[in-house]
């Protein structure tokens, strides 16, 4: 089951109950602190690239699952009874900290590897070093159940 939401995608209204979830689990949840990249930091990290692709995960933060209490807290009423999220939902104030730590955590340690929120950006000097990086990066997301959204990835640009 989706998000509980009335209309079409294109002009979605979220349930009123979704945003009292989001507003009550904002002041529930502790704030956290990261540092998220900059588009100067992620150039820099990109300088001597001559091979490029950027990969487009599908529902970022959809994708990272929350623990038990937590999903406790993530529950609310809809017309077909409570519904409790098992996954980190949209409009949580730490759901991009939550998830930019993950994929960098996730993809520390390849060089000319840019994590930028649900885009993951690949460099390589020629395109064997490009590949071998691009290889890594993709055996690690599966590693750890993450999506890839093909139609808005590009390889090898």
């Amino acid at each position: 089951m989706g998000y509980p939401h009335r209309g079409s995608k294109k002009g979605r209204r979220w349930h009123p109950n979704l945003r009292r979830l989001q507003e009550y689990v904002n002041k529930a949840v502790l704030p956290e602190t990261y540092h998220m990249p900059t588009i100067d930091e992620a150039f820099a990290k990109l300088a001597s690239a001559h091979t490029l692709s950027k990969i487009d995960l599908v529902k970022a933060y959809n994708q990272v699952p929350i623990c038990d209490m937590t999903s406790s807290l993530c529950t609310i009423t809809t017309h077909q009874g409570l519904y409790k999220f098992k996954r980190l939902p949209f409009g949580i104030n730490v759901a991009a900290i939550r998830f930019q730590r993950l994929v960098s955590e996730l993809l520390n340690g390849i060089p000319g590897v840019v994590a930028l929120l649900d885009d993951i950006l690949i460099s390589g000097e020629n395109i064997d070093q490009h590949n071998v990086r691009l290889n890594e990066v993709l055996a690690r997301l599966s590693a750890a159940g993450l999506r890839v959204h093909r139609e808005k990835s590009v390889i090898g640009a």
